[in-house]
């Protein structure tokens, strides 16, 4: 068994009745606790019964280091920053598709 944490094993480890958390602002886990979450940022699907079909969000598990945590990866600063520009790359290709179908002739029988 892998025993390297995992966003996948992330519990909450809350203990009731206490406020927010002390260690870090973006942690969203309220009361006293050792593992720590922030909330998950996504892009929502285009189905309306879907959610987001891309989440990204920090961890700080007892025993490791802080990490991304993207679709079941955990990254460095170095690497999440590094996906980032793949991501920043295909929206500029997503908007060029766009942009040959707003430049092309309609056409209902094509």
């Amino acid at each position: 068994m892998n025993s390297k944490p995992t966003a996948s094993m992330v519990t909450t480890s809350a203990r009731p009745g206490s406020a927010s958390c002390t260690v870090y602002a973006w942690c969203v886990i309220p009361g006293d606790h050792w593992d720590h979450a922030s909330a998950e940022v996504g892009v929502s699907s285009v189905k309306a019964d879907e959610g987001a079909y891309l989440t990204a969000h920090l961890l700080h598990l007892s025993g490791s280091r802080p990490f991304v945590g993207l679709e079941g990866a955990d990254l460095t600063a170095e690497q999440a920053r590094a996906e980032a520009v793949k991501l920043r790359a295909f929206a500029a290709r997503l908007e060029g598709l766009v942009n040959l179908l707003d430049a092309a002739p309609v056409s209902v029988t094509a």
